[in-house]
């Protein structure tokens, strides 16, 4: 059984490497001001953002939800901290795009600090194949969310030949 499982694990970082090496990455580094919205918002937290996103590869519009969101993010005796998930869905003049963001809140410093992975895409988008991005929201309020920072990659892969 131990063998299979070791067997396993070398097959997948093969398959891996592979499958990553005709990945072509672009850059991400970006800053936009999102503003709290309860128009058309989805989430059961009732926490939405909306933004123009004004440069880069994402230049578009942006809606944001806060998907879940847990008090104290298991860390005990730190309550103003908190763990959420959302998704973020960019519009952009080359497709549409989906994240995940996972993140900790800091509720005391209205500070939001999350990692976004692919979920899903059109378009350009549809040829993702990983995304590394992590993001930081300081908010001015907690119904005004604030200045967004973004820095990491978008990776896609070549089309595949038949």
């Amino acid at each position: 059984m131990k063998k299979r499982s070791v067997l396993a694990s070398v097959l997948l970082c093969v398959v891996s490497t592979e499958a990553w090496a005709a990945e072509r990455c672009l850059n991400i580094d970006s800053q936009y001001r999102v503003m709290g919205t309860t128009e058309n918002c989805d989430s059961v937290t009732g926490v939405c953002g909306v933004a123009d996103i004004p440069t880069g590869l994402l230049t578009g519009r942006q809606k944001f939800s806060i998907q879940q969101f847990v008090p104290g993010a298991g860390l005990n005796g730190v309550p103003q901290a908190a763990s959420y998930v959302g998704l973020q869905t960019i519009r952009t003049r080359i497709g549409r795009i989906v994240l995940r963001e996972i993140g900790i809140a800091d509720a005391d410093a209205l500070v939001f600090s999350g990692r976004k992975t692919f979920v899903s895409g059109t378009g350009e988008f549809a040829n993702v194949t990983r995304v590394d991005i992590e993001s930081v929201t300081r908010a001015s309020s907690p119904t005004t969310v604030g200045s967004t920072f973004v820095r990491g990659v978008v990776c896609f892969g070549e089309p595949e030949e038949e």
